[in-house]
């Protein structure tokens, strides 16, 4: 068996106050950091940008029903979710238009239902047959539907909402006018 070294007591000492001393110093500097690092967290939380609890903003008065998108990044199954808890048989799609028209309401019919024996999907009966555009008043920021025509709908309500093109791709809207597909395939 060796004998210990000399000096090892002496450096063992001098090694735990050695960290004693820096865990002080960094719990001091610690302490004084944060009372100016305190804000830090709400100014970023107000400073950066937050996207709208909701895809759309939905207005019900006892005539109408507006429509405006509040999130324009969110998706047409989102807007679509929104719309029919709003109480509106139909569904809203995302669909390339003019740079004008960008996040916005692009156009708005309600697609009629027909007698039929078989259910369609939307609840109506049988092929949407009927393109209705006199019951929606529709600028780019606001869509109105009047209460009553909701109710009294056999059919369902189309909405298109505007993204940007891709390159190459055909605009669904251009000019005031939607293309061919857009709406009934």
């Amino acid at each position: 068996m060796t004998a210990p070294l000399p000096y090892v007591d002496h450096l063992r000492g001098a090694l735990v106050q050695g960290i004693a001393r820096h865990a002080r110093r960094r719990r001091r500097r610690l302490t004084a950091a944060a009372p100016a690092a305190a804000p830090l967290p709400g100014l970023a939380t107000a400073v950066a940008p937050r996207a709208p609890d909701r895809a759309l903003a939905v207005t019900r008065t006892p005539d109408t029903i507006e429509l405006r998108i509040a999130d324009a990044s969110a998706g047409a199954a989102a807007m679509t979710r929104e719309l029919r808890a709003a109480g509106i048989d139909g569904e809203v799609r995302v669909v390339p238009v003019p740079t004008a028209l960008v996040g916005k309401w692009a156009a708005g019919v309600e697609l009629a239902k027909q007698p039929g024996p078989a259910p369609a999907p939307s609840g109506g009966r049988g092929p949407a047959e009927t393109v209705r555009l006199d019951r929606i008043s529709h600028t780019p920021e606001v869509v109105r539907i009047p209460v009553a025509q909701v109710r009294e709908s056999s059919g369902r309500f189309i909405f298109l909402a505007g993204r940007a093109a891709r390159p190459g791709e055909a605009l669904a809207v251009e000019r005031g006018r939607v293309a061919r597909g857009a709406i009934v395939p």
